[in-house]
């Protein structure tokens, strides 16, 4: 891109040299800005049936705002400056630099400057500068959330293009962003839809078999199709028939008599966990609670360690080991699958590696230990997949909401294949998992780079690094 022909330093450290003929001036010389305000709370004189738009943080989700979730009667804006229409509305407090356009006469808190809408200025330009601006200039609260004062807003200064230059900087980067925003949202819902795919080759999988052929992955159909096409036929995850995604596993099928499992490979054996495991139950919560709780020791894993991708150890309590041994019943072995069974993060579960030497669970985790004739993985597949997923919720009514108990849990019923069935069914789930996540992992790169290539962008253009006056936007 080129750059102006010349410079002089803007005399502000992180702009440094800015073009020859622009201008700099302080906010409140160039702006007419108006601070918000919040009536007293616990008044419904001021809230109750309130008609009045009032804006707070919360409400600044996108570019443009005309509603909010708060509403003010006659009484709690009397005397008070409406903010008009085209006002470019700026966040001081906490979430510093959320900016929005309002598209109609409304209020503010206090919280919230307004800039008023100026004929000699396109306030769309500074709405791509203002926080690169005042950014640099915000303090941190105790809290150590950033915080502007409004002495800081007023003393800020900006740079001053001509007005035909704001103009052709703001469109430029209308377009820019726009086209940038749209890349990233495209490789946002590829990464969904590939989750999506995941999610049902293992339900089909662990309920049908490795299928003999793929029609096609999400990535080719995303790419052949595009997003609004692949998205308006969605990825089914049903779990009555074997061929949703291409998947089929080839074999004869025979009716399980279940309506939510539908059929299964004949030769599978259908049957309940309280078959196939040799130990499901839970821990308790040690004598004393917290306060026995230590900085190191044994492990003693709770439901906010269990993830369906792993255990998260970063706030696990330890136990002394006189303790753990006192929690025989509720030791945790190799092989084990751990399941929360109580709580907002019931069903989350994951299987046990090498992640502990020794470790306890308490009562709100169950400990799922398979037998000879199913594989630790292949349980944990089953209980993490749709139709385990679903048996917990049918089990969550009425009294037991957020609760599954142990006999309700023995009676999960599913298709048992033979031990080397399973295993090559787990060799076919992790190896498409690696394809699947290998892809989620560079597009997620590739979303990283395109919003720091937004960013360095808007910083370049809207500071003079590059002169956009001469290109042509298609």
């Amino acid at each position: 891109m080129e750059k102006y022909k010349n410079y002089k330093d803007s005399g502000i450290e992180w702009i440094g040299e800015i073009p020859e003929h622009w201008k700099l001036d302080k906010i409140n010389r160039l702006f007419k800005i108006n601070t918000g305000f919040t009536p007293p709370t616990g008044n419904d004189g001021y809230y109750k049936d309130g008609q009045h738009v009032w804006i707070t943080i919360r409400d600044l989700e996108g570019k443009y705002v005309s509603d909010s979730k708060t509403k003010l009667t006659d009484l709690a804006v009397r005397g008070k400056t409406k903010v008009p229409k085209g006002s470019l509305l700026y966040s001081f407090k906490l979430s510093v630099g959320q900016m929005a356009f309002a598209i109609k006469d409304l209020y503010t808190n206090e919280a919230i400057f307004s800039i008023f809408p100026n004929d000699n200025i396109n306030l769309n330009y500074y709405y791509y500068l203002l926080d690169r601006i005042l950014i640099h200039n915000s303090n941190e609260n105790i809290y150590g959330a950033k915080i502007l004062n409004q002495e800081l807003i007023k003393a800020a200064k900006l740079v001053i293009p001509s007005k035909d230059e704001q103009n052709q900087i703001a469109n430029y980067l209308d377009y820019k962003t726009t086209q940038i925003d749209r890349l990233v949202a495209k490789k946002e819902q590829l990464i969904k839809l590939l989750q999506e795919e995941r999610t049902a080759i293992i339900n089909l999988a662990v309920t049908k078999g490795i299928p003999q052929s793929r029609s096609s992955s999400v990535v080719t159909e995303f790419s052949r199709s595009g997003v609004e096409t692949w998205s308006s036929s969605g990825v089914e995850m049903g779990l009555s028939s074997g061929v949703e995604m291409g998947l089929s596993s080839g074999v004869e099928m025979k009716d399980s008599g279940i309506e939510w499992l539908g059929q299964i490979p004949k030769h599978w054996e259908f049957c309940k966990i309280k078959n196939v495991t040799q130990k499901i139950g839970s821990g308790v919560t040690p004598r004393g609670g917290a306060e026995v709780y230590r900085s190191s020791g044994v492990p003693l894993i709770r439901s906010q360690n269990v993830y369906f991708d792993g255990f998260k150890l970063e706030n696990v309590a330890y136990i002394t080991k006189d303790v753990h041994n006192l929690m025989i019943n509720s030791k945790v072995l190799r092989g084990d699958v751990l399941l929360n069974i109580t709580g907002g993060s019931i069903g989350r579960c994951y299987f046990v590696t090498d992640e502990f030497n020794e470790a306890n669970v308490n009562q709100h985790v169950c400990i799922v230990r398979p037998n000879e004739r199913i594989s630790t993985e292949f349980i944990y597949y089953i209980l993490s997949s749709k139709i385990g997923q679903l048996q917990i919720d049918l089990c969550q009514t009425g009294g037991n909401r957020e609760a599954l108990n142990f006999e309700q849990l023995k009676r999960f019923l599913f298709g048992l294949p033979p031990i080397e069935e399973q295993k090559q069914i787990i060799n076919f789930i992790e190896s498409e998992e690696i394809r699947i996540n290998t892809i989620i992992t560079k597009t997620q790169q590739e979303i990283a780079l395109l919003k720091e290539y937004k960013t360095a962008l808007i910083s370049e253009v809207v500071t003079g690094k590059v002169d956009i006056r001469n290109v042509v936007l298609n």
